[in-house]
């Protein structure tokens, strides 16, 4: 078994806590639902009227939503150091994609819902900075890396809420299938996050917490080929008490910090652990694991309570 953890000061303590809440989202009254009906093959579509069914570029008063499907219409933010959304809000539906091509992209409303955000290409910015505001419907939500041999970094400061899973792997995208190549995407969480849904560290796909509570209310998986960098808060509490951490073969989880996460669960392989302690050998933790040198992890991260 090739599952990682580290380094020697960290651990998970397995209970059987239950946690109940919920969220509840005030209706929204809102002008005009406008839908994205163009595609104009390389510039921004929130600038460009012709790509609206209103035939006017995204102002406020209105909400916006590509829900059109993968391949078919594509959406993308302008270039530049910063970009702001105009609209009151922007929802990315049905397998649609939107390419993020600014260091920083502010949408007040965004809203995912078996949508994807995407670097572009390797010709953007490698780190992204997403502000304002994320709401993970149903359907959940996919940070991606459209093109080539490529390392992109989602810093999302947005906070996080819905009942949807938030989800970072390599799959096919608008016009491409980055499956099929070696290219990674990391989002790093900074908020303190209420969504429901999970958290999914799939192929080639990389979670990072950088605050206490990042990871929502649901349970977080790590592939065989992701990984989990758990760190940056005060009281270490990252993953949600009641959550299992479910990690595949070959996955790596980091907790370079020094302890006690504490979580509903946690299964190795398929198999469910017992009660105590987890952390890497040397830890003093119940339940210890070897370093796999092929999945070992240089940065320092951190957990939760």
């Amino acid at each position: 078994m090739t599952h990682s953890f580290t380094p020697a000061k960290s651990s998970l303590r397995f209970s059987r806590l239950l946690l109940l809440g919920g969220l509840a989202l005030a209706p929204s009254l809102r002008a005009e639902l406008i839908t994205q009906t163009g595609y104009n093959g390389g510039g921004e579509s929130w600038e460009t009227g012709a790509d609206w069914s209103n035939g006017l570029p995204a102002q406020a008063g209105n909400d916006y939503i590509n829900n059109a499907g993968l391949n078919t219409l594509l959406s993308r933010t302008p270039e530049g150091t910063s970009v702001e959304f105009p609209g009151d809000s922007l929802t990315i539906a049905n397998t649609s994609v939107i390419y993020a091509r600014a260091a920083t992209v502010t949408i007040a409303d965004f809203r995912l819902d078996n949508g994807q955000m995407a670097f572009a290409d390797d010709t953007y910015p490698e780190a992204i900075e997403l502000a304002g505001g994320l709401t993970l419907l149903a359907g959940g939500g996919y940070f991606n890396t459209a093109h080539g041999d490529y390392a992109g970094v989602f810093e999302i400061t947005a906070d996080i809420s819905g009942v949807g899973a938030l989800n970072a792997q390599m799959m096919p995208i608008a016009f491409a299938d980055p499956s099929t190549t070696t290219s990674t995407v990391e989002i790093v969480l900074s908020g303190n996050n209420t969504y429901e849904g999970g958290t999914l560290a799939g192929l080639r796909g990389i979670v990072t917490t950088m605050a206490d509570g990042a990871l929502g209310t649901g349970d977080v998986t790590v592939s065989s080929t992701g990984q989990l960098n758990l760190g940056g808060g005060t009281t270490h509490d990252y993953i949600d008490d009641a959550a299992t951490l479910t990690v595949e073969a070959g996955g790596l989880v980091d907790l370079n910090f020094t302890g006690t996460d504490t979580v509903g669960a946690v299964v190795l392989d398929g198999t469910e652990g017992e009660t105590g302690t987890y952390g890497a050998v040397g830890s003093g933790a119940d339940h210890e694991s070897a370093v796999s040198p092929a999945r070992a992890c240089s940065r320092s991260r951190r957990s939760r309570r």
